[in-house]
């Protein structure tokens, strides 16, 4: 399984997303990533997201990524933390509409956008 987090910089909510659920896993059948619809390459966490993670222990090195369509085909699952993420990326890419969810609808909170 392979499974994309998506927001708008990737330098908090998907890349925090990602670092919590990778924390989670019990063995090395799923892998995870993180990327930006409108992201900078390159740029580090927030200092803020990073500080949260760190209650977690959870260490982070993570550097921004734009979004590529290269991601796109590659991920399984791709879960978006905004429901407006999520339309752009179908009307980008319309055959990946069936594997493209909020993370909030996925969890059964459709209406729900993590902001």
């Amino acid at each position: 399984m392979k499974i994309l987090f998506v927001c708008d910089g990737n330098i908090c909510r998907s890349p925090a997303a990602a670092a919590l659920f990778r924390s989670n896993l019990q063995n090395g059948s799923v892998e995870v990533r993180s990327a930006g619809i409108y992201a900078s390459e390159g740029r580090a966490m927030i200092q803020q997201m990073q500080q949260v993670l760190a209650e977690y222990g959870l260490t982070n090195t993570h550097r921004s990524q734009k979004i590529s369509s290269e991601n796109l085909t590659w991920a399984d699952l791709i879960f978006t933390m905004t429901r407006p993420q999520k339309f752009v990326l179908i009307s980008r890419v319309p055959a990946i509409a069936d594997k493209v969810y909020t993370l909030q609808e996925y969890l059964g909170h459709p209406a729900q956008d993590i902001a």
